[in-house]
């Protein structure tokens, strides 16, 4: 599989609108990713990312993330800076807490924790006024 995606890639610039890299044996992404400037989807599922690099919270044209099946722990803070998400997918990794700044994301339609290991429902996840699916089955929520 792919091991890391070559930087030539942001060659791509304003043109490339979709990256689908999933079923690989990526863990990081090239800097140069940022300057993807059109970028609107980013799907990482089933690679060996243990975080999501702070650098995907730049690419602010973002409408869909989506990392399933990693070793994810954690979202960065940053995430309330990708404005324009509507779609938010982290099933299937090793997150315990989702970071307030969710709360930021006004567009978001669709946020898939499941199977993670999530022990409550924070209470920003309240302020998602846009949200049609709501996963969190396979946590460790209790009533």
């Amino acid at each position: 599989g792919l091991m890391f995606l070559d930087a030539t890639l942001s060659k791509l610039g304003e043109v490339l609108q979709e990256l689908r890299c999933n079923d690989n044996l990526m863990q990081d992404l090239p800097r140069d990713l940022t300057l993807l400037t059109d970028l609107t989807v980013l799907e990482l599922g089933q690679n060996n990312f243990q975080e999501i690099p702070v650098d995907v919270c730049e690419l602010v044209t973002l409408r869909t993330l989506a990392f399933p099946m990693n070793l994810l722990q954690s979202i960065p803070s940053r995430i309330g800076e990708l404005a324009d998400l509507q779609e938010l997918i982290l099933s299937s990794n090793q997150i315990a807490t989702v970071p307030p700044e969710v709360k930021l994301l006004h567009q978001l339609k669709v946020l898939m924790l499941d199977d993670n290991i999530l022990e409550v429902v924070p209470a920003e996840m309240g302020a998602l006024g846009q949200i049609k699916t709501l996963s969190l089955a396979s946590n460790r929520l209790s009533a």
